[in-house]
């Protein structure tokens, strides 16, 4: 934070959100680093626990856990607008680094991580990567689903459900599953195209 607080662009920084997993050690950690903050850098610091974001369960990790993840970053966008924000990936699990990164690009929210050996800040750039927002607004209504099954995803996409069917395979990237009932959930990346929609239907974005 100190590294943060010396860029041009982020000396103003008045407040901070931690997003901590949902542990015991990461609640203490963030109960700890939000007050140090305030007393070394006078910041109003809210830690906000992301439900699920543990890893003695890999399987709830990698689908609920960034999944709530992205909600979690969507919402500081919606509560202070994506002009306002910097998203710092230091620290925590390495997969919510590169997650960090595609989100902040799809935001439009900068994305800044501090390497072990670095003394300075770095600003990540943006992965070469576009989403087909006119595709996933088509199929919008799948993306609402707490559970999609195969029979859903036959009956807006055709047969069959394999990267053989072009509409499944573009649609395959916002799908975790299927699980033993043969049914599907979001993965990441279908909360964040979910989420982008809604915050530009409040004209967020």
């Amino acid at each position: 934070l100190s590294a943060l607080l010396q860029e041009p662009p982020y000396g103003g920084l008045k407040q901070a959100i931690l997003l901590h997993s949902d542990t015991h050690d990461g609640a203490l950690a963030a109960e700890f680093l939000a007050h140090f903050f305030h007393i070394r850098f006078g910041l109003h610091v809210q830690p906000r626990r992301v439900l699920e974001l543990r890893d003695d369960v890999p399987g709830v990790f990698r689908t609920f856990g960034l999944r709530n993840l992205v909600k979690e970053f969507a919402r500081t966008v919606q509560d202070f607008g994506a002009g306002r924000l910097v998203f710092d990936a230091t620290g925590g699990y390495k997969a919510q680094v590169a997650l960090a990164v595609v989100v902040g690009q799809a935001f439009g929210v900068p994305v800044v991580y501090r390497f072990e050996r670095f003394s300075e800040i770095i600003e990540l750039p943006p992965l070469p990567f576009t989403l087909d927002l006119e595709f996933f607004s088509s199929v919008r209504a799948l993306l609402e689903k707490d559970k999609i099954t195969s029979h859903d995803l036959a009956s807006a996409l055709g047969q069959p459900l394999t990267d053989a069917n072009p509409a499944f395979a573009r649609l395959s990237v916002a799908l975790a599953g299927p699980d033993g009932n043969n049914e599907y959930t979001l993965s990441p990346m279908g909360q964040l195209i979910l989420e982008l929609f809604k915050l530009r239907e409040r004209n967020v974005l």
